[in-house]
């Protein structure tokens, strides 16, 4: 039996587990899966993790235990690289015992400089640690400056769903956090407001801003500050205009390419990464940051011009589709058996 690699996925987060679950798919019988305890009943796969949560907490501990289970089960199978396929704390006791053993171990970083909010501290800490103690190669979904080895992918996985109409409106959606420019939704939403424009922005999503009270005064900005299911967001998406990534920082998004699966063109500042997944004047509009002015005129340029955008963003969208995802893994675990 010839030397495997493992596929890990400890987080529970709905997104990645969507994007884990179609690598399970895909690849079952060229590596070995293990995942979080609910993912892993689900996809009938071994359990690597019973923590609800990424921090210190009891399930942390009892995965701590388990990962001695869990390095057993690779020895047994003849594992010798492992992939975790996201960030978790529960990866670290994991990795440690795998570093021990000579496992080469390669790590999916999402944010390689981590964004201003709650969590900053910690995924930067998670990061530090890694570099430094674990990784002999990362994953990364844009580009790092890095020694160590990194395989650089695309985000992928998303599928097609049926094209619809505008319906009047800009969306902003997902979960709200400090560094995705909400305060620039208000000029925003003012200047389409003076220059006598009829459309309507919607914000959509669960979080904490300075800008929601000031948003929500405004005649022209609806905001649904709650958790929002995959059937409402259906909804939303498919009524969509253009979806607003009005951002302060950026690594990638998968707002992007959500917004792609539906034909929906994207109106985005030119931060971090965005610029990777973006084909300015083709599948959306980059924008200088902070220059909401311009960001409003190139708003409605799509709206004048949506039947072009929306075949742009069919023409891109090939390259971040389910078969897309298949392509790049298959790639990937080839170059890891070597």
């Amino acid at each position: 039996m010839s030397a495997k690699t493992a596929i890990i996925c400890n987080s529970n987060n709905p997104d990645l587990a969507m994007y884990f679950s179609k690598k399970v798919k895909c690849f079952r019988d060229e590596a070995y899966f293990l995942a979080n305890k609910e993912i892993a009943n689900n996809l009938n796969i071994g359990c690597s993790s019973v923590s609800k949560v990424s921090g210190l907490s009891f399930g942390l501990i009892i995965d701590s235990f388990l990962a001695f289970i869990v390095v057993f089960k690779l020895l047994f199978n003849r594992v010798n690289t492992v992939v975790f396929d996201t960030a978790h704390i529960s990866n670290l006791p994991l990795a440690v015992l795998c570093k021990i053993c000579g496992i080469k171990l390669v790590f999916t970083i999402h944010d390689w400089n981590p964004h201003e909010g709650k969590q900053q501290k910690n995924v930067l800490l998670y990061n530090k640690f890694v570099d430094k103690v674990l990784a002999n190669a990362y994953i990364t979904f844009s580009k790092v400056n890095t020694d160590t080895k990194v395989y650089q992918l695309r985000l992928s996985g998303f599928e097609k769903q049926s094209p619809a109409q505008p319906d009047g409106y800009y969306l902003f959606f997902g979960r709200i956090e400090p560094y995705k420019g909400l305060r620039h939704l208000v000029s925003i939403a003012k200047a389409m407001h003076e220059k006598g424009l009829p459309e309507k922005i919607i914000v959509a999503g669960r979080g904490e801003d300075n800008s929601i009270d000031e948003l929500e005064a405004l005649p022209n900005v609806e905001v649904i500050n709650r958790f929002i299911s995959d059937q409402e967001l259906d909804g939303l998406l498919k009524g969509a205009i253009a979806t607003l990534l009005p951002y302060d920082s950026a690594t990638q998004s998968g707002v992007i390419l959500h917004s792609y699966s539906y034909s929906k063109p994207v109106v985005a500042f030119d931060v971090g990464a965005l610029h990777e997944y973006i084909n300015d004047g083709v599948s959306g509009i980059l924008v200088e940051h902070g220059n909401t002015s311009l960001f409003t005129e190139k708003m409605h340029y799509i709206n004048e011009n949506y039947d072009f955008f929306m075949s742009g963003v069919e023409s891109e969208f090939k390259e971040f589709d389910d078969n897309a995802l298949e392509r790049q893994y298959k790639a990937l675990l080839e170059s890891l058996k070597r």
